[in-house]
């Protein structure tokens, strides 16, 4: 960018059209007008997950669960127990 100026920006941005027309010409030679391997039947699988979800049961588990958590990125100290990130949300400990 800094050597070619605004210019880089500009081809940049062309040239990421361009690959992608290409990669929709592709497709649509490829496929013949039929649908793609990724495509095929997802109409009917997001359907029979959601016939699936209406009869599933949630059971209770009585094995030991781990929760791994990031750090808490604390930001400011407003006062005891109140603290808050660098997007100015409240941050717990819980």
């Amino acid at each position: 960018m800094r050597s070619r100026g605004p210019v880089y920006a500009t081809e940049w941005a062309r040239d990421k059209v361009r690959w992608q027309l290409a990669r929709i010409r592709e497709r649509r030679q490829a496929s013949n007008g039929a649908a793609m391997p990724s495509e095929f039947r997802s109409q009917e699988i997001g359907a029979a997950f959601r016939r699936a979800l209406a009869r599933y049961e949630v059971k209770p588990y009585g094995g030991t669960i781990t929760l791994f958590r990031p750090k808490l990125e604390i930001a400011h100290v407003l006062g005891p127990g109140r603290m808050t990130n660098y997007r100015r949300e409240f941050v717990f400990h819980d």
